[in-house]
């Protein structure tokens, strides 16, 4: 596995830079136009990574070399899900750790903003988790035309409605629900998201 994520590490490297000073910039344009920072930000920089690896793969013919290798389509797999989930998870830390600087700056609710990143970067993984069985199942074009459906559903109805939820419940009780609801929910949904494109990656010839 460790080579699949050299691979893959390689080619994101370049632009690495680029998509961070673009979460950066979208992080303080938002935070001059509102009180706390969102994670949708993050939808950018992974979109932009994502597209670029499954577009190699598709262009340059990959899948038919890694998956032609001992254990390949389960190692390429698996990297890809570690390496996406470590720049999901990446990012959130890098808006986190941007927070008291904010704050000293411009007029940031500290406590509001770190939960709505914390839930916000749940269901941004819920999204990833969907995008990648999405992509595998249905490959990269039509993949991409029900991920612009599914992300265009979010912000018209699941955010409102978070937004709704979040404005009335208690910071305590948000703070019960981070432990009781989010952390075993998450990895349930990478693991399951992990295993429906594993059974795909298994049976299809790519």
């Amino acid at each position: 596995m460790r080579g699949f994520l050299y691979h893959d590490g390689r080619l994101i490297r370049r632009s690495l830079a680029g998509w961070l000073l673009l979460l950066i910039g979208l992080d303080l344009f938002g935070v001059m136009s509102s009180s706390t920072l969102s994670p949708l930000p993050l939808v950018l920089p992974y979109n932009g990574i994502s597209k670029k690896l499954f577009t190699h793969d598709h262009k340059d013919g990959w899948n038919r070399y890694a998956f032609s290798l001992p254990d390949g389509r389960k190692s390429a797999l698996r990297a890809r899900y570690l390496l996406f989930s470590g720049i999901l998870a990446a990012g959130t830390a890098l808006q986190i750790a941007l927070l008291p600087l904010l704050s000293q700056r411009f007029t940031v609710d500290l406590h509001g903003s770190m939960l709505v990143l914390v839930y916000g970067s749940f269901l941004l993984l819920l999204f990833f988790c969907v995008d990648m069985t999405i992509t595998y199942y249905l490959g990269l074009s039509a993949g991409a035309s029900a991920l612009v459906v599914l992300f265009l559903l979010f912000i018209l109805a699941v955010a409102p409605l978070f937004q709704v939820l979040l404005d009335d419940l208690s910071l305590e009780t948000l703070q019960r629900l981070l432990g009781l609801i989010l952390f075993p929910v998450a990895p349930a949904a990478v693991y399951l998201s992990y295993r429906l494109s594993l059974r795909v990656v298994r049976t299809r010839d790519f």
